[in-house]
């Protein structure tokens, strides 16, 4: 019997820590292909990218730049991220090569838009959302040397893609 506890809770722990990767990233359309990879690639080395972005918003004009870029070496292949939602206020970014060819793609749920659950006078959850006028946001993504720009495209109410911004994926502006 202590054993299956033993056993139940280590297979728990798990679960909960790759659950929370899945919940804090934008989407790669990259990362899920090379999740498809053999163990003979896991000894490999491979590199990500973080960027903090920062993205503002003056009435209905959206801007973004770049705050700080790294380029990280690892083991693993894969950066996980969850499905994207692809709804309005969305942002996409592609990474792009020197000829303007897209490499890769995530996206990151609107981040303009701050979602909290918080107790109604009644004591049920009430759900509120923030609009700000700016933030920062972290991504991370595979990374290859072939990425040079990263085209920010901003999703609108009738699904149009409006560009925000093209950048220089390891530029800090």
């Amino acid at each position: 019997m202590k054993k299956l506890f033993s056993f139940t809770l280590l297979f728990i722990l798990l679960n909960i820590k790759t659950l929370s990767v899945h919940a804090q990233t934008p989407t790669s359309r990259l990362a899920a292909e090379n999740s498809i990879a053999g163990d003979n690639e896991s000894k490999k080395s491979f590199q990500f990218a973080a960027i903090i972005l920062k993205i503002h918003r003056n009435e209905n004009v959206y801007n973004a730049h770049i705050v700080q870029s790294r380029v990280i070496n690892t083991a693993y292949k894969k950066v996980l991220n969850p499905i994207p939602s692809n709804q309005e206020g969305d942002l996409v970014c592609y990474m792009m090569n020197q000829n303007n060819m897209t490499i890769d793609s995530l996206t990151i749920g609107n981040p303009l838009s701050e979602h909290f659950e918080i107790f109604a006078e009644d004591g049920t959850i009430s759900h509120r959302t923030i609009d700000k006028t700016e933030n920062e946001v972290m991504i991370r993504f595979n990374y290859t040397a072939a990425m040079q720009f990263m085209l920010i495209k901003k999703i609108e109410k009738d699904g149009r893609l409006t560009t925000i911004a093209k950048l220089n994926i390891l530029t800090a502006n």
